[in-house]
């Protein structure tokens, strides 16, 4: 039972920190000219963008913290960096 509290509980945060995510990255194209900002700007659907981009990161983060990938986390980092946000 206490796992399936604890489980229950994490995916909230999951779904709280992926809300989170989608709504900065729809505030910053107000502030920030990059090519990610520009994508979501020029969308005709930029929170439906917002909310893929932000689903995958938080999926991606997720699976890296289950261990899934055998990666350091400065190589995750430049990973999300060359081909997540420089795409």
């Amino acid at each position: 039972m206490r796992h399936l509290i604890a489980s229950s509980k994490q995916e909230a945060v999951y779904k709280d920190f992926k809300n989170i995510i989608s709504r900065l990255m729809l505030e910053n194209t107000q502030i920030k000219d990059d090519e990610l900002s520009r994508r979501i700007r020029n969308s005709k659907y930029p929170k439906l963008l917002c909310d893929l981009y932000s689903s995958a990161l938080t999926e991606l983060l997720r699976q890296w913290l289950e261990h899934k990938y055998e990666i350091s986390p400065e190589a995750l980092v430049d990973f999300i960096e060359s081909e997540f946000i420089g795409c």
